[in-house]
C-alpha cells in the first residue's frame, strides 16, 4: 500500500502522541541560580571558611609601604571589623569566631564594661560592616588586660548578611616582622549614629554603612614597652586614633592582626595590647 508523504506525517505524528501519551511524565526540580545562602552558610560552617584572608609576601615586601597596599588589606579585613555601642560607650571590635550558635566579638573590655554586671539591654548594639545590626550578650573579660568578649546569635543574622562576614585570622608570628621606628600598621574607623537599630544604613556589601570605611595609620615606635597607664607592655604606635575606636584589631601592612587598640593620645599616639596577650586569652 502506498502512503503519501501528508498520510505518512499524519501517521508518525500519531504514534508520538501515543508514545507520550502512554510514558510516565518525570517532574524535575531545578533550582535556578546555583546554590541557596542559607545551603552556602552551612558550607561554610563545615568546612571553616569564614577566615579573612591576608596580602601575601609577594604582594606586600618586608616593611615596604604603599596606600594601595593599605587599601587591598583594609578590604580583606573589613568584614571582621564591627562597632559596639553600649549605652554612651561607642567602641570596636574584631569577629573572632563564626560557628553555628554565636559569632563571638573581641574587644577593650572598657568599652563593654557596663555590660559585665548588667548584661545586654535594649541600648547594646553590634553593628556589623554592611550595617546589620544585633544585641550583643558579655562573655568575658581578661584579668590583667584590656580585653574582652561578647556574642551574637548566629540565627539574628540573615544567611545572605552571614556569608559575607569574615573572621580574624590569627598568626601567631605576625608581631615579629613588625620594626621599631619602620614599621608602618593600620586601624579601622567607623562613624555612629544614634539608635543604630533605626538609623543605621544597611548595604549587603557594606557601602556607604560608615563601619570601617575608612583608616588610620601611623608608624610603630615601641613594639613592647611599658605603658604605666595600663600597667602593662603594650605596642605604642605614631598614630591618630579617634574616639570609638577601642577594642579595634590593629594590623600590619599585609593585614595580619598584631594588636588591639586600647588608647589613643591628644598627641596622635596610640597603645594596643600585644598580639601575644590576645592570643594567650583567646585560648584560656
Amino acid at each position: 500500500m502506498k502512503i503519501g508523504m501528508k498520510q505518512f506525517i499524519v501517521l508518525i505524528f500519531s504514534n508520538i502522541f501515543l508514545f507520550l501519551f502512554f510514558i510516565p511524565i518525570l517532574t524535575i526540580n531545578v533550582k535556578a541560580g546555583g546554590p541557596s545562602a542559607e545551603e552556602i552558610a552551612e558550607g561554610m560552617f563545615y568546612c571553616m571558611d569564614f577566615k579573612a584572608g591576608a596580602l601575601s609576601s609577594g604582594e606586600v615586601s618586608g616593611n615596604e609601604f604603599s596606600e594601595e597596599h593599605l587599601r587591598q588589606a583594609a578590604l580583606l579585613i573589613r568584614p571582621t571589623c564591627v562597632q559596639i555601642q553600649i549605652g554612651r560607650e561607642v567602641g570596636s571590635g574584631s569577629i573572632t569566631s563564626i560557628t553555628e550558635d554565636y559569632i563571638y566579638i573581641l574587644t577593650a573590655a572598657h568599652v563593654v564594661k557596663d555590660m559585665e554586671n548588667a548584661g545586654a539591654d535594649e541600648n547594646s548594639y553590634v553593628v556589623f560592616y554592611n550595617g546589620v545590626v544585633a544585641v550583643p550578650e558579655y562573655v568575658g573579660k581578661s584579668d590583667d588586660r584590656d580585653l574582652a568578649v561578647v556574642k551574637v546569635a548566629t540565627t539574628d543574622i540573615e544567611p545572605y548578611d552571614l556569608i559575607n562576614l569574615r573572621e580574624v585570622t590569627f598568626f601567631d608570628d605576625a608581631d615579629k616582622d613588625i620594626s621599631e621606628n619602620d614599621s608602618v600598621v593600620f586601624s579601622m574607623e567607623s562613624g555612629s549614629v544614634v539608635d543604630p537599630d533605626i538609623n543605621q544604613k544597611y548595604h549587603i556589601h557594606g557601602s556607604g554603612t560608615d563601619i570601617a570605611e575608612s583608616f588610620v595609620y601611623g608608624t610603630v615606635l615601641k613594639k613592647d614597652v611599658l605603658v604605666t597607664d595600663f600597667g602593662y607592655n603594650m605596642i605604642y604606635v605614631k598614630c591618630n586614633a579617634q574616639h570609638g575606636m577601642s577594642g579595634a584589631g590593629v594590623f600590619d601592612m599585609k593585614g595580619r592582626y598584631v594588636g588591639l587598640l586600647a588608647g589613643g593620645s591628644d598627641n596622635k599616639e596610640m597603645v594596643a595590647v600585644k598580639l601575644h596577650d590576645v592570643m594567650d586569652f583567646l585560648m584560656d
